[in-house]
């Protein structure tokens, strides 16, 4: 090979070929940011009943606690009496429990859509205060058995509190629906448990993309 074929000095032609296309590279990895940002998440808003009232079509950009809160707070189901907070977004359907940083990261596009935690703040009263309180609620329970069926043991106060309680659980319809969110939230947690221990042996990654090795 001679010195002469070896292009010391690339012409101008060759330079602008290669800027044209670091700048369109650039370009389209500008217009997919862009197009994440802008991706529309479906967010509802349900009742105590778990009911949905209201629904909106949130622009990942904006996908933050307080403009969520403004679009509640501009609801029909909006009741300024409670004072109500943002907790989390649940996912309909896997349950799974987005929290507020990653939001705008995790949240999926349609067909997938969240659900609004909210969490009401509200203040208790001093008994103190209350020239008329009388003290804690109670109930009589009549015509109770002293033995059980079989004759047995004797009926405790333990027994019948056990029996009222069961009872509720099984139905009461708001014991019932806060038993089905305890479960999802006790699966959701399975999962973030799960996702941590991933990631604690997932390697790590410098800022030119080489493995990080070492030990802390």
């Amino acid at each position: 090979m001679n010195s002469s074929d070896i292009d010391l000095f690339p012409s101008s032609k060759t330079i602008a070929l290669s800027t044209n296309a670091s700048l369109k590279a650039l370009d389209r990895e500008e217009k997919k940011k862009l197009s994440f940002a802008n991706q529309s998440i479906c967010v509802r808003l349900s009742d105590n009943n778990g009911r949905q009232v209201c629904s909106w079509q949130v622009p990942r950009k904006r996908l933050v606690n307080s403009y969520i809160q403004t679009l509640i707070a501009r609801s029909p189901a909006w009741n300024a009496n409670n004072k109500c907070v943002i907790s989390y977004l649940k996912e309909n359907g896997s349950g799974s429990v987005i929290l507020p940083a990653d939001y705008r990261a995790n949240c999926k596009p349609h067909p997938s859509s969240y659900y609004i935690a909210l969490q009401t703040t509200r203040r208790v009263p001093d008994a103190l205060n209350d020239e008329k309180y009388l003290g804690d609620s109670k109930f009589v329970i009549s015509d109770v058995p002293r033995f059980t069926q079989n004759g047995k043991h004797e009926v405790t106060k333990e027994d019948i509190r056990s029996w009222v309680v069961f009872g509720l659980e099984e139905e009461d319809s708001d014991m019932q629906l806060k038993k089905k969110n305890v479960a999802q939230l006790d699966c959701s947690l399975e999962k973030c448990r799960k996702e941590i221990e991933k990631t604690a042996t997932k390697p790590i990654y410098d800022k030119k993309g080489k493995i990080m090795k070492g030990k802390i």
